[in-house]
């Protein structure tokens, strides 16, 4: 069952999904997947900058090659992407590997997904992200379905969490001076 907030999100992708013919976005993939999981159906929906995702691919080549395909070729796995826009089949569904495109870093994404964090550090470690982050309140209000959960100690993790608190506060500035819509609109439309 959906809570009010996924009702709007429901609502507000079938109004994407209608009207997105007259905003092409040529450096965005956005896309909805469905997956069934146990008697669950899930439709996680990305928004995928081309560029960003690219320069994860290559980064982590290596790590991709042995995670996902020994084959693993960047271009070709963007092409794919382009085509099919099934980010999860691409990545067999790993974890990880969504982790770490998702820009989580590669030490807790992959920790992650083979399950190296003792049971209960979830809970403690993303309640001191969460003061390391400094969530501030405002009128923009930024999702929380994708939980991040690092060491506190680790310098990957600083430095995603200082990345991240920096673009919400450039993010908070921009959307501060205008329409939320519009401004979107406009930078996902730009060459």
């Amino acid at each position: 069952m959906l809570g009010c907030h996924g009702i709007l999100l429901r609502e507000g992708w079938e109004v994407w999904k209608k009207y997105e013919f007259l905003f092409p976005h040529p450096n965005y993939l956005i896309f909805e997947e469905e997956q069934i999981r146990g008697d669950q159906e899930l439709h996680p929906l990305f928004f995928i900058n081309k560029k960003n995702i690219q320069t994860i691919l290559c980064q982590h080549i290596d790590l991709l090659k042995k995670e996902v395909d020994p084959s693993f070729d960047a271009a070709h796995f963007l092409s794919e992407l382009e085509q099919s826009f099934n980010l999860s089949e691409l990545i067999h569904f790993h974890e990880g590997v969504l982790g770490l495109l998702l820009g989580f870093g590669v030490e807790s994404s992959m920790s992650y997904y083979y399950r190296e964090f003792p049971l209960g550090i979830f809970r403690k470690e993303r309640d001191q992200l969460d003061r390391i982050g400094g969530a501030q309140s405002s009128t923009l209000h930024f999702s929380t379905a994708i939980a991040f959960c690092g060491k506190c100690d680790s310098q990957e993790v600083q430095e995603i969490v200082r990345q991240n608190r920096e673009e919400r506060r450039a993010l908070k500035k921009i959307y501060s001076e205008g329409d939320l819509l519009e401004i979107t609109l406009k930078k996902i439309m730009q060459k």
